[in-house]
């Protein structure tokens, strides 16, 4: 399941609480600035929430980030990933047990281009920020 809208995101996620936050990498290299907060992975998030999974992570059919309400695994699909050690990299932990009240988000789009570089086709939207 795809978010193609604010709205939606706002009739799913007030009420919920966040059971666990889990950061995944594809490649080997791992940079870590502060395991509080501040990272480089290459493969995504997944939040679960009561009875819903949230993933933010690289879709490698589009070629970019995307997020759904599946498993990473949705995402990912046949890349080799792996799940970064919560004592590594603490992002998200400081979360877990909180409960989700409301949400803001912040859409970007792209379009496909024909061979002359004009656009075809409808806009894809993809969700920038959640907060």
């Amino acid at each position: 399941m795809a978010f193609h809208t604010t709205e939606e995101l706002n009739f799913l996620l007030p009420g919920k609480i966040i059971e666990s936050v889990k950061c995944y990498n594809v490649n080997n290299d791992l940079l870590i600035f502060n395991p509080k907060g501040q990272a480089v992975i290459d493969g995504g998030v997944e939040i679960q929430l009561n009875d819903l999974t949230l993933s933010i992570g690289w879709s490698p059919e589009l070629e970019l980030f995307d997020f759904t309400a599946n498993p990473i695994s949705t995402l990912l699909k046949k890349l080799d990933f792996y799940q970064i050690d919560t004592k590594q990299l603490e992002i998200g932990s400081d979360l877990v047990g909180l409960k989700i009240i409301s949400c803001s988000t912040k859409w970007n789009w792209y379009q496909d281009l024909n061979d002359d570089f004009e656009p075809i086709g409808n806009k894809h939207y993809i969700l920038n920020s959640l907060s």
